[in-house]
């Protein structure tokens, strides 16, 4: 199953979601799973070249100034054209507001 994570976020709680996303990259790509990742705030890979999370390098980064970018953005990327599931690891704001879920029904 190809599996698209959405992880970080514009919220206060950023860290908190990157730290979740890293743990749900690693449980699915445990199970066999193809794995992709992503910040919805910036559009970014969470992932480098060699599919590996890209936890310390975000985290460092959590406190200075986030790329800007939209989910809608995001969500267009040819890379996500064809997952079969979106695991949502963002807390707070829009990430538990339900305004990511209504995006991703409109897709």
């Amino acid at each position: 199953m190809k599996v698209l994570v959405l992880a970080g976020g514009d919220s206060s709680e950023r860290k908190v979601s990157l730290t979740t996303g890293a743990a749900v990259v690693a449980a699915l790509k445990r199970l066999g799973h193809e794995v992709l990742a992503a910040d919805p705030s910036s559009g970014r890979s969470l992932l480098n070249d060699r599919s590996e999370y890209l936890l310390d390098e975000l985290v460092t980064a959590v406190t200075g100034p986030q790329e800007t970018g939209s989910l809608v953005e995001s969500l267009g990327d040819p890379r996500f054209a064809d997952v079969d599931l979106v695991f949502l690891a963002l807390h707070g704001g829009s990430g538990e507001n339900g305004t990511v879920q209504a995006l991703l029904d409109l897709a």
